[in-house]
């Protein structure tokens, strides 16, 4: 039996028939706009009923399915080595990466100074601090998949699904 490498074998999963039906670009921006939705419907829900910890964790169960379709939609190019990309693939990594950290960077620091004027505005009210916990990982979670995310929106239909739209 012959040793595959990780590289091999994720560039395989990503090219399977069952991958490609998450890969137009109706789908795609369809699976992003999920992932906002449920990011704020989770900050909603964890601001406005902060005795509702219950209901956090089946929520947060519902991120990893999101970022899966979303890696998938992109042939999870921001997760195959990038020794095992062509080169178009390999430069389309390193933009999305690069700009998603520019942005992500930028968000953390909005939501840092949010965060802030929340934690002082709500000082003696009844509010439980746990609340913001829930919100710090979801957004942890959501910039380390903001490469895919971005790639995810971007990326164009690929020659033969725009053949099959139109033809």
């Amino acid at each position: 039996m012959e040793k595959r490498s990780y590289g091999d074998i994720m560039s395989e999963v990503f090219q399977s028939p069952l991958v490609e039906k998450f890969q137009t670009r109706v789908r795609r921006r369809s699976l992003v706009i999920s992932m906002g939705l449920w990011m704020a419907g989770i900050t909603a829900l964890c601001l406005l009923l902060p005795e509702a910890w219950w209901l956090w964790g089946p929520l947060f169960l519902l991120f990893f399915p999101l970022a899966s379709m979303i890696n998938m939609s992109v042939r999870g190019v921001t997760e195959i080595p990038i020794s095992h990309l062509d080169d178009r693939l390999a430069q389309l990594r390193a933009r999305a990466f690069h700009d998603a950290y520019y942005i992500g960077v930028v968000l953390a620091l909005i939501g840092g100074i949010v965060l802030q004027e929340y934690l002082f505005a709500t000082v003696g009210e009844s509010r439980p601090l746990l609340s913001i916990v829930p919100i710090g990982g979801m957004l942890g979670g959501f910039l380390f998949g903001l490469p895919a995310v971005m790639l995810a929106w971007r990326l164009p239909d690929e020659p033969e699904h725009e053949e099959a739209a139109h033809g």
